[in-house]
């Protein structure tokens, strides 16, 4: 339910400004969390890399919601581990 109320935020924020700041706020604190995520999982962490990840996960968010098989696999998100890894191996290279 949370992903769904912070996508409707979003939708409110094209509207909207007043949830600019708190979505901002979130939006930060997302991206340190991570970054230290990657770092935890022994990834060689550059601010660079951790900002494509992190968008790159969000992307998926919508579809993992609406639940579509088809969606889902074409864009490989009914495999979740290895749609996460495969991103990690694109940005990080196999380490």
């Amino acid at each position: 339910m949370g992903v769904l109320a912070l996508l409707e935020l979003h939708r409110e924020a094209t509207r909207t400004s007043w949830p600019a700041a708190p979505l901002d706020a979130f939006a930060a604190a997302d991206f340190a969390y991570f970054e230290d995520a990657q770092r935890s999982a022994g990834q060689p962490v550059t601010p660079q890399r951790a900002a494509t990840v992190t968008p790159a996960l969000h992307a998926a968010l919508p579809h993992l919601v609406a639940d579509g098989p088809t969606t889902q696999a074409a864009a490989g998100l009914n495999d979740r581990d290895g749609f996460v890894n495969s991103l990690l191996d694109t940005v990080y290279g196999t380490v």
